[in-house]
């Protein structure tokens, strides 16, 4: 195998660079509007939550950078011909929330939640999208009365 190919000729190696590496930030800005409804089970100041919904989110741009700035920023917004994403894209909704009320006014929960497309958030078919996520949060609350 390590035999030249002509006899008398040396055997040499040479290193093929076949392109540098880059580190690219990818950054999504939608805005959403989310449409929840929940089954509220109660005991005296701690309630459990159940909420199912729908979140819309409006596409508002999509950019592209490097970190060096080794490659040209490309920035893509919905207004754009060529854009390959949706001007709107819908999710659905599911979690549920543990509430404790430290009084009449306020109240403190600890929420979890999945978040699945409906659509995808891609117009072509070349390119198939259907993100999902998990969330965790907390809430603070005021109540008005």
């Amino acid at each position: 195998m390590n035999k030249p190919v002509i006899e008398n000729s040396s055997l040499s190696a040479s290193l093929l660079n076949l392109g540098d590496i880059y580190s690219i930030n990818n950054s999504f800005e939608f805005a959403s509007i989310p449409v929840k409804a929940g089954y509220i089970i109660g005991i005296h100041k701690f309630n459990l939550i159940l909420k199912a919904g729908v979140n819309t989110d409006l596409f508002i741009r999509n950019e592209i950078t490097s970190e060096n700035n080794s490659i040209d920023s490309y920035v893509n917004k919905p207004s754009d011909s060529e854009s390959p994403f949706r001007k709107v894209h819908v999710n659905g909704l599911v979690g549920n929330e543990i509430n404790y009320a430290v009084n009449q006014n306020y109240s403190f929960s600890l929420e979890t939640n999945y978040r699945f497309a409906l659509n995808t958030l891609t117009k072509n078919e070349d390119i198939y999208s259907k993100p999902d996520a998990y969330g965790i949060g907390m809430v603070f609350r005021y109540h008005f009365n």
